[in-house]
C-alpha cells in the first residue's frame, strides 16, 4: 500500500499525543529542577535560621551574607549561569553590610543594612541572570520590584516541582528522599505541640529544657518559621530568576524635541544662577544687607532642608532630561549649568546646617543630612560626565558611588561622633557659664545606641552627669546574659567591657 493510501491519524489524536508529550516533558523538567535545588536549599535554610533567628544585630549576619553568596553561586553553576563582570562589588558590599550589623548598636543603621542586603541580593541575581547592559535606573528599579513580587507565585511551582519529583520513577532514591522530607515535615509540628503540652504538664521537665538545653516552645516555633521562610524565599527566588521572566524594553524610544528642553531649562537656569549669586555674596562673602531683624547666623540656619530637596529635584530633572529629550549642545550646557548651581546650593545647605549644629547640637538627622549632601555631590560628578559622554555607564556609577557612600555611613558609628561633639560643645558652654545640657539634650543622648558609649570613654570633658544618665538608660545591655555567643555584637560587648561595673552599681542603687 502506498503512502497515499495509508490511513491518516485523526488531527485530534495528534493534538492529544502532543499534549501528553508536553506534560511529560514539563514533569521531567520540574523533577530535574527540584532534584537539583532541594538539598542545597534545605542546607541554606538551616544556615539562614541559625544565623538570622532573633539575631538581626549579631555578627552572624555576616555569616548569613556569605552563605547567601555561596548558595547563589552554587545554584548559578548548577544551572549553567556564568558569573558576569561587576558581580564582585555586589558580593563584597553584601558581606560588609552583614558584618556591619554585628559591629553597631544603631537600630536605624541595622534596618537600612537589612534593606540594602535584600536589594543587593536581587540586583546581583538580576545582573547575572538577565541582560541588563542597557538598563537604566528606572528599568532596574522596576526589575527589582518585579522580581520580589514575581517570586511569590513561584510557591505554586514549589508544590508542583515536589509533586513531579515524588511521582518520578527514574530513581528509587528520589522517592525515599521525598518520603523522609515528608516525615520530617509532619514530625516537627507534632513535636512542637507535644513539647509544649509536656512543658505545661510538668514544671521540672520545662525547667530542664529551658535552663539546661535553652529550649522552649516559642523558640522552637520561631526557628521553624524562620527556616520555612528561608527555604521558601530561596527556592522561589531562584526559581523565578531561572524562568527569565524579567524583561524590559531597553530601547531609548521616542524622545521629545530639544527646543522644549532648552526652553524649560533656560528659565530654570536663570533662576538658579540668580539664586547662586545671592548665596555667594550674602552667605559665603557676607557682602549683602539682610532684612531687618536678621543676623547672618539666623539667616544661615534657615532653609537647609528646602535646599536639600531642590538639590534632589535638580538631579531628577537632569536625569529625566537626559533620558527623554534629544541631546544637543545647548541642552548639555544648560544641564551642566544646573549641575554647577546645584553644587553651590549643596555648599549653601551644608554651611547652613553646620551653623545650625553649632547652636543646637548634632543629631542623627543632621548628621545624615550632611552625609546626604556629600553623596549628592559625588553623584553629580557622574551625571555631569554622562551629559557629554553617552557611553558612560551612569547606572553602574550610581550603584557603586551610592553603595560606597552608604558603607561609609554604615561603618561610621555616627552615634559616637554625635555624642563626642555634643559632649565637647556642652563642656565648652559650661566653661563660658552656659547650661551644660538642657533636658532635651540629655534625653536625646540617652536614646542613642551603644555606639555612643565609646565617646564617654574617649571624652576629656567633665560632664559625668551625662555619662551617668546614659548608663542608667543602657543598664539593660550590661546584663551578661543579654546575648548568647550566637548574638555577639561588638558595640554591646564594648559597653559591657568598659562600663559593666558602673551599670551594675547603678542597678544595685536603684
Amino acid at each position: 500500500m502506498s503512502d497515499m493510501t495509508k490511513p491518516m491519524a485523526p488531527p485530534m489524536l495528534d493534538a492529544q499525543v502532543r499534549g501528553e508529550q508536553l506534560i511529560r516533558a514539563e514533569a521531567m523538567e520540574r523533577t530535574s529542577i527540584f532534584g537539583k535545588m532541594i538539598v542545597p536549599t534545605l542546607i541554606y535554610a538551616v544556615v539562614f535560621a541559625f544565623c538570622v533567628y532573633d539575631n538581626w544585630y549579631g555578627i552572624l549576619m555576616g555569616g548569613f551574607a556569605i552563605a547567601t553568596i555561596v548558595y547563589m553561586k552554587h545554584m548559578m553553576k548548577v544551572f549553567g549561569v556564568e558569573q558576569k563582570r561587576g558581580s564582585l562589588f555586589y558580593m563584597v558590599a553584601l558581606v560588609l553590610l552583614g558584618f556591619s550589623n554585628g559591629l553597631t548598636g544603631d537600630d536605624v543603621i541595622i534596618f537600612f543594612n537589612d534593606l540594602f542586603i535584600i536589594g543587593l541580593v536581587v540586583v546581583f541575581l538580576l545582573h547575572n541572570y538577565m541582560d541588563d547592559v542597557k538598563w537604566g535606573p528606572v528599568a532596574y528599579l522596576g526589575a527589582i520590584f518585579q522580581s520580589i513580587f514575581g517570586a511569590i507565585p513561584c510557591i505554586g511551582d514549589l508544590g508542583k516541582d515536589a509533586a513531579c519529583y515524588s511521582r518520578s520513577e527514574d530513581n528509587a532514591s528520589k522517592k525515599s528522599l521525598f518520603s523522609v522530607l515528608i516525615g520530617i515535615g509532619i514530625a516537627i509540628p507534632l513535636m512542637l505541640i507535644i513539647v509544649g503540652l509536656l512543658c505545661s504538664a510538668d514544671v521540672v521537665f520545662a525547667t530542664i529544657l529551658h535552663d539546661t538545653l535553652h529550649i522552649d516552645f516559642y523558640t522552637c516555633f520561631g526557628v521553624l518559621l524562620t527556616f520555612l521562610f528561608g527555604f521558601v524565599a530561596a527556592y522561589c527566588g531562584m526559581r523565578f530568576m531561572g524562568k527569565g521572566n524579567v524583561k524590559f524594553d531597553a530601547t531609548e524610544g521616542k524622545r521629545f524635541g530639544a527646543v522644549v528642553a532648552v526652553t524649560v531649562l533656560s528659565m530654570i537656569t536663570v533662576v538658579y544662577v540668580f539664586f547662586s549669586v545671592i548665596q555667594i555674596l550674602s552667605l559665603f562673602l557676607g557682602k549683602m544687607t539682610l532684612p531687618d531683624g536678621y543676623t547672618y547666623a539666623k539667616y544661615a540656619r534657615e532653609g537647609f532642608f528646602q535646599l536639600l530637596f531642590v538639590c534632589l529635584l535638580n538631579v531628577a530633572i537632569v536625569l529625566f532630561t537626559m533620558a527623554k529629550f534629544e541631546q544637543d549642545l545647548r541642552v548639555k550646557w544648560l544641564l551642566t549649568a544646573i549641575s554647577i548651581c546645584t553644587y553651590i546650593m549643596l555648599a549653601s545647605s551644608a554651611m547652613r546646617m553646620m551653623m545650625y549644629i553649632q547652636v543646637y547640637y548634632l543629631t542623627r538627622l543632621r548628621f545624615m543630612v550632611l552625609w546626604g549632601l556629600a553623596t549628592i555631590a559625588v553623584v553629580l560628578i557622574g551625571v555631569m560626565i554622562a551629559t557629554f559622554r553617552k557611553a558612560f555607564p551612569l547606572f553602574k556609577y550610581l550603584i557603586v558611588s551610592v553603595g560606597i557612600a552608604y558603607l561609609v555611613l554604615s561603618y561610621s558609628h555616627m552615634d559616637y561622633f554625635i555624642t563626642k561633639y555634643n559632649l565637647e560643645a556642652g563642656a565648652a558652654r559650661a566653661v563660658d557659664g552656659d547650661m551644660e545640657f538642657t533636658y532635651f539634650d540629655q534625653e536625646y543622648l540617652n536614646g542613642l545606641s551603644t555606639d555612643a558609649a565609646m565617646a564617654f570613654v574617649n571624652s576629656t570633658t567633665t560632664l559625668k552627669s551625662a555619662e551617668t544618665h546614659y548608663l542608667e538608660n543602657k543598664s539593660y545591655y550590661g546584663n551578661e546574659n543579654f546575648e548568647s555567643w550566637r548574638q555577639f555584637n561588638l558595640s554591646h560587648a564594648l559597653l559591657r567591657y568598659y562600663f559593666g561595673d558602673e551599670m551594675k552599681a547603678l542597678v544595685i542603687q536603684d
